[in-house]
């Protein structure tokens, strides 16, 4: 897979996790802590496993 292919895979990809984030909780990734995006990316880690990480990371299900 060439870079211009991976780069555009992860951008549906984080377009995906924040969808999830909204309808989790009405904000987007913008509006959290930063973690390890493309990482966890490579990983395979599922849009909605990311923005559950995410928000996890932010304390919203403390």
């Amino acid at each position: 897979m060439s870079m211009k292919e991976r780069d555009q895979g992860f951008i549906r990809w984080k377009k995906e996790v924040d969808d999830c984030i909204g309808r989790i909780c009405g904000l987007s990734s913008d509006d959290l802590p930063d973690v390890e995006y493309y990482d966890l990316y490579e990983s395979e880690v599922s849009p909605q496993e990311m923005a559950e990480y995410v928000l996890n990371v932010a304390g919203f299900y403390d």
